[in-house]
């Protein structure tokens, strides 16, 4: 007779190797399959596939993801309204929108915006309407929201158009004569505004449409953008 030793080496060894599903299958004698059983409950098989399962009625951990250009996964933007800022849940785009602002905002000396998936909702909306052909590029009837506008190009490359008007402007309060020169630096870096989100759309042509929207607005005539 085979002493129990043998029997508990072969319990562990089948246990790693073919997994305690196979285990359970092979032509050996039964009760090594009950005692490669136990050993599972106390420590773990760690057989094929046991890193890559999930209890029934469940599954992994994740946070939502879409696929990159490279195929890879990218955390989609899950933050509520203002309420997160964190890189690691946010596409890398809007990592790099977000950045330009946010630099632009502390050489200024103003806190930091979030992102609002609502705003991004609602920019999206007035993105998808000028990508269509014959539609007037020009600014959305609305006064609720500060607004910024691009064409050909990225979200970020649009930010670092739109940061290129610090160069003319003159750190002074909002002028209507330097409104058009400097308006969309002024929105980028209004103190009172907390909250950005964008959208952006393809015209039939290929060029890209972004549009971004601030919340609180800024840019009132009069009043100095961040002091």
């Amino acid at each position: 007779m085979r002493p129990l030793w043998a029997d508990l080496v072969f319990a562990i060894a089948g246990c790693r190797i073919y997994g305690l599903n196979e285990m359970k299958n092979h032509p050996r004698p039964r009760y090594w399959y009950a005692v490669a059983l136990s050993l599972t409950l106390v420590y773990g098989c760690g057989g094929p596939g046991a890193a890559n399962t999930a209890p029934r009625g469940s599954s992994p951990s994740q946070s939502p993801s879409s696929r990159a250009s490279g195929g890879q996964p990218v955390a989609v933007p899950v933050a509520q309204d203002g309420s997160r800022t964190s890189p690691a849940e946010l596409d890398p785009q809007i990592v790099g929108f977000l950045k330009v602002h946010n630099d632009a905002r502390a050489a200024v000396g103003v806190p930091p915006l979030k992102w609002s998936a609502s705003l991004a909702r609602y920019a999206q909306e007035w993105a998808d309407q000028l990508a269509k052909p014959g539609v007037e590029f020009d600014h959305r009837d609305q006064q609720e929201y500060g607004e910024n506008l691009a064409i050909d190009g990225s979200p970020q490359r649009a930010a670092e158009q739109w940061l290129k008007e610090k160069q003319v402007y003159d750190d002074g309060p909002i002028k209507a004569a330097t409104i058009a020169k400097t308006g969309h630096y002024t929105a980028m870096v209004w103190r009172k505004t907390t909250q950005v989100g964008y959208g952006v759309a393809q015209k039939p042509g290929g060029r890209l449409v972004v549009v971004a929207n601030y919340s609180p607005g800024g840019n009132y005539l009069g009043q100095h953008p961040y002091r």
